[in-house]
Parts: structure tokens; C-alpha cells; sequence
């Protein structure tokens, strides 16, 4: 495609539009990624009880870790900054998760609608329905920007089993969010 197509493109989208679009995108997003931790901590945990079994009636030996990250989300440590920043006092565990989910929605939303705000006006930026997008939200946040901020551990330290989590799940997050975003965007 020409430079000049792509500037006349860039010209013609509704990058207000674009930004309600994504925040659709990302709300819907959020709770997709919610329902991927669900069921992955379901089927991983069946696997992993079905494996300590194996361990234990087979060779007698024993599990190293309890399920595939002991370690709570990083928007909950967020959560707990926030809230003793904010009012001097630690968080309960259900006010940790309540803000944390709280945080996971704000950033999801906001980042969603940035990349439909961008996506009006880029429309190249969907290439691949959205799973490009969550590569670069899970490089950027869980790889780059949490660890940095102390609220996770770095990715040199995390085992496999979480790193594959959260690459799938923002893959989830990436393509929910164009999916969305689009047919949003349909009706606007």
C-alpha cells in the first residue's frame, strides 16, 4: 500500500469513535481474561493433583510448588501500594482482590481504548486480530514494566508454566479486544 493511502486512511478515521470502540473492547477483554484464569487454574490444578498423585503412590516423591504461580497477581501488590499510599493502612486480602480487580479493569479499559483510538486512525495495528496487540501489552506489562516496579518478580525468575499463562492470556485479552472493538465500531 502506498504512503499516501495510508495518510488519507489515518484522515478519514474517527479516532473518538476508535477510543469508545476499545474501551468496549478492553471492558469486554478484562473479563475474558478473567474467565481464561478460571479455567486455567482449573485444568491446572486437576493436572497438577493428577501428577502429585503419580508422585506420591509412584515414586514417593513430592511436589516442589503448590499449583502454577504461588505468588497473588501483580495488580494486587499494586492494589496494597495504592491503598497504603493512599490511606496508611494495610489491605485485607478481600480488599486487596477487590482493588486489584479494580486496577486489572482500569488498565485493561484504558488500554483497550487506546488501541482502538489507534487502531481508527492505524488500521495496520490489527493485524492479526488484536493477538499482536496483546503480545506487546503482555511484553510491556507483565515482562517490562511490572518486575521494574517491584510488583512481580522477573521473568528470569518465573517458571514456564506462568510465563505460558500470561502469554496466552493476553493473546485473549489482544484478540477479545479487536473482536469487539470492531464490532463496536460496526455500530457507531
Amino acid at each position: 500500500m502506498h504512503t499516501r493511502h495510508w495518510r488519507n486512511r489515518a484522515a478519514h478515521g474517527n479516532v473518538r469513535k476508535g477510543l469508545l470502540a476499545g474501551l468496549f473492547g478492553g471492558l469486554v477483554a478484562c473479563w475474558a481474561m478473567n474467565q481464561w484464569l478460571a479455567l486455567w487454574q482449573r485444568v491446572v490444578r486437576e493436572d497438577t493433583a493428577l501428577h502429585r498423585g503419580r508422585l506420591v503412590a509412584g515414586q514417593g516423591g513430592q511436589l516442589a510448588r503448590e499449583g502454577p504461580d504461588a505468588r497473588q497477581p501483580p495488580t494486587m501488590h499494586a492494589a496494597a501500594a495504592v491503598a497504603y499510599g493512599l490511606f496508611r493502612r494495610a489491605t485485607t486480602e478481600r480488599e486487596k482482590q477487590r482493588l486489584g480487580q479494580l486496577l486489572h479493569y482500569t488498565f485493561g479499559t484504558t488500554t483497550g481504548a487506546l488501541y482502538g483510538a489507534l487502531a481508527d486512525a492505524i488500521p495496520a495495528l490489527t493485524t492479526a486480530g488484536g493477538v499482536l496487540f496483546g503480545l506487546a501489552v503482555w511484553l510491556l506489562a507483565d515482562e517490562l514494566a511490572t518486575p521494574a516496579l517491584g510488583l512481580s518478580q522477573p521473568p528470569t525468575r518465573q517458571d514456564r508454566l506462568t510465563h505460558t499463562y500470561a502469554l496466552a492470556s493476553h493473546c485473549v485479552y489482544g484478540l477479545t479486544t479487536e473482536c469487539t472493538r470492531r464490532l463496536v465500531r460496526q455500530w457507531l
